[in-house]
């Protein structure tokens, strides 16, 4: 069945790519859509529970509740006993779980999202303060935020700002030592 929806995809495609009727890059832009979800849906169908890196652990029923969680809530100040209890293991048994399926322990990877979500709103929204950034991802003060964007991306947040909007070989060269 999976072969026949993508057919249906690169079909449409095809011909939306050819007629160039009014609203075909619409049209074309929701079809890869549909072709991305199948993609992933059958990527996820052939890994079974537990294996399959960060995608799989999204649909691992213990630890992807967790990813929500942190993704839900970056603000929330997270500790091991609380995702281990969302996660509903023990605390040693869920950082070895979620470090083998995510390839970093949890409150790193929880660092690393704050982190992510900064750089994203440092490079869209020149109005957002450091102070905003901070109290929005859970940090008790901009220094403590500032101190921990540093460590992971090799410059202060206002000199990530000050770079300006970033293209992807550019955010490849900062050093993401985390």
């Amino acid at each position: 069945q999976p072969i026949l929806w993508l057919a249906m995809a690169f079909s449409g495609i095809s011909s939306e790519t050819e007629g160039k009727r009014p609203g075909y890059e619409a049209v074309i832009s929701r079809l890869m859509d549909v072709l991305f979800i199948m993609v992933m849906r059958s990527w996820i169908d052939q890994h079974q529970t537990g294996e399959g890196g960060w995608l799989g652990a999204l649909y691992d029923p213990n630890i992807g509740k967790v990813l929500h969680a942190i993704h839900g809530r970056p603000d929330y100040h997270w500790t091991l006993e609380r995702l281990a209890q969302i996660a509903m293991m023990s605390r040693s048994t869920f950082v070895e779980r979620f470090t083998s399926m995510v390839s970093e322990p949890p409150m790193k990877y929880l660092t690393r999202w704050r982190v992510q979500l900064a750089t994203t709103w440092l490079g869209d929204d020149d109005t957002i303060t450091l102070e905003q950034i901070a109290h929005r991802l859970g940090y008790s003060s901009s220094f403590a935020f500032s101190k921990t964007f540093k460590r992971f991306i090799g410059v202060s947040p206002n000199h990530f700002r000050q770079m300006g909007k970033l293209d992807d070989s550019s955010i490849s060269a900062l050093t993401v030592t985390g």
